[in-house]
Parts: C-alpha cells; structure tokens; sequence
C-alpha cells in the first residue's frame, strides 16, 4: 500500500530521470552483444546527436568509435583517449558488467576533455618558453661569467681567475700532497715591439703567445694572462723537471714563430721562471713572488731561457 498511495515507482523513474540529466559525462550502457541498453542526454550532446538511441540498437550504429573500443575491451576496466572529429578529445571509461566470471554487458562513461588539453597543451607550450627563456639566460650567465674571468685580447684566464686557480690548486695539493708548478713569462724586448712598430702589432703577438698556450698546456693546467706582456701558467701535478721542460719546448716554439710587419719578418723570444709547491712556498702569494724572481735571473743571465726558482733561505735558529 505504501509503494501505491505514495507512486514510489513514478517517484523512481522522475528521479532516474533527472539523474541522468543532471550528470555531465555520458554513459551507456550495452549488453554482451554491445547491444544498447541505457544512454543519457550527455552523450547525445558530447556527440553532438540528436535523435536518443533506442533500447536494443548496435552501439556500432550510433557510436562507431566507441563500438570498435569496447570490442576489444575484456573483464578489466579500461580508459582511452581519443581524438573525435578534428579537435575534440574524449576520454572513454568502460566497465565490464560480471556474473560468475561471464561477461554481461558494459557501462561505457564518456567525458569531453577538450578544454583541458588544450588548457595541458598550453601550459606545455608555456613550460617550453620559459625552459626556452631560462637557457637563454644561463647562456648568457655562461658568457658573462666566461667574459668575467677571460682577457679579452688573449683569450686566455686573467688575474681574477688565476687567484681562483691558485686557491684551487693549494687546496687540491694540500689534499693529495701532489704538487704543482707556478710559471711566470715574460716576453723579451716587447717595449721596442710597440715602439717600433705600434700596439697594434704588439697585440698580434700577444695573442699568437696566447693561442700557443691555449694549444700547448695540458686540460688540467691553467695559462692566464698577468698583465701587459707577462702571463702566468699554473701546471698540476708535475715535478720541477717536468715543468722546466715543457716550459722550454713552449719557449722555442714561441722563438720559431714569425710575424710580418712592414714586408720584415720579425721574431720575439720569451723568458720564464718556475717555482714549485711546496718546495719554493706553501701559499700564492711566496709561489708567485718566487717565480717572479726566476724570471728576472733568466732576463738577468741573457734573457730567451727558463730558470728555475731559488730555494727559500733556511729559517735562522735564534
């Protein structure tokens, strides 16, 4: 009496009814033939039909696409994307409809997901700017900082980068207990190079120097650029010999190259001096001081030659 007097079932199907309307995402729902059973109004208008399918139709007569799909759908629930018409995407759920393992039918959940790539598509192509923009700007870190620590004429590091290197070095040779060697260059009679026959050829001599160094010094050494006509070369891991060595076979390298001014060909030679850690001192400042004065008793013994540094006077015992 109660399911009668109060029309429980017309209060049913109203309520199926307006559920169905209100949901946003289509659903169908189709038997083991794919056979339609049920639909709603949102998969019409996601579909952009009009006509609603009747109960007992093939899927494959009003959604192909979808058809095709829940063909090769089994027991596990699924979900795909694809691409309906020329821009809409939809993404399909299927759920299988089980008894004892036999496969009944399918309910089939329909969401249009358009906006939400393009909005995904968007963000992916604003992410790509701003990685575009963000590499750009370490580039540009990367060449300031490159602009920062090299001698524009040379190529070559400068002061400011060299007293990175030494700090770099005392702490690795501290480390391991290896050592490395500090060489101070000097190029010979360079004032009358300017003098004679301008700064502009000065600084093509300079920068065939400094090309010779960047081709000829190891990757774990570092050539820099002192000032003027005077260049620094920081060498790892290397014994007093070996140093001395390389530094002559730049030497005569340097002495070997020939630069045309006026139709003359003119040459220049360079002297150098070397001082190694820790043998001629256990800081920058005593290594650079000692290879200074090498440099000077090479200039002071004829110049075109490399001197070792002068080993530190004993401390006196009071």
């Amino acid at each position: 009496m109660a399911i009668f007097r109060r029309g429980l079932f017309d209060l049913v199907s109203v309520a199926y009814e307006k559920m169905g309307a209100a949901i946003t995402d289509g659903f169908i729902v189709v038997d083991a033939q794919r056979r339609i059973v049920e639909s709603n109004a949102a998969v019409r208008k996601i579909f952009g039909v009009h006509q609603p399918a009747r109960p007992g139709q093939h899927l494959g007569a009003h959604w192909p696409e979808l058809d095709t799909r829940v063909a090769r759908a089994g027991a596990t629930p699924t979900t795909t994307e694809f691409v309906h018409g020329d821009a809409q995407h939809l993404e399909l759920r299927t759920f299988a409809i089980c008894d004892d393992g036999d496969i009944l039918g399918y309910v089939l959940i329909v969401r249009d997901v358009t906006e939400a790539r393009r909005t995904s598509l968007a963000l992916e192509q604003a992410n790509a700017q701003l990685k575009a923009q963000l590499d750009t700007i370490q580039s540009m870190q990367a060449q300031l900082q490159e602009q920062v620590i090299r001698d524009p004429l040379t190529g070559l590091y400068n002061r400011l980068y060299l007293a990175d290197a030494l700090a770099r070095e005392l702490t690795w040779a501290g480390r391991t207990g290896r050592s490395f060697a500090v060489v101070m260059i000097d190029i010979d009679h360079f004032k009358s190079v300017n003098d004679d026959h301008g700064h502009a050829f000065g600084d093509t001599m300079l920068r065939a120097l400094g090309g010779l160094l960047r081709q000829q010094v190891r990757p774990t050494d570092s050539p820099c650029r002192y000032g003027g006509e005077e260049f620094v070369i920081v060498m790892r891991d290397v014994t007093l010999d070996q140093a001395v060595e390389r530094i002559d076979d730049l030497r005569r390298a340097f002495a070997d190259l020939r630069f045309a001014s006026n139709g003359i060909d003119i040459g220049r030679t360079f002297s150098a001096g070397v001082a190694l850690y820790p043998v001629h001192g256990n800081d920058d400042a005593a290594l650079l001081a000692a290879a200074d004065a090498a440099l000077y008793a090479a200039k002071a013994a004829g110049r075109n030659r490399v001197c070792r540094a002068a080993l530190p006077a004993p401390a006196s015992i009071a």
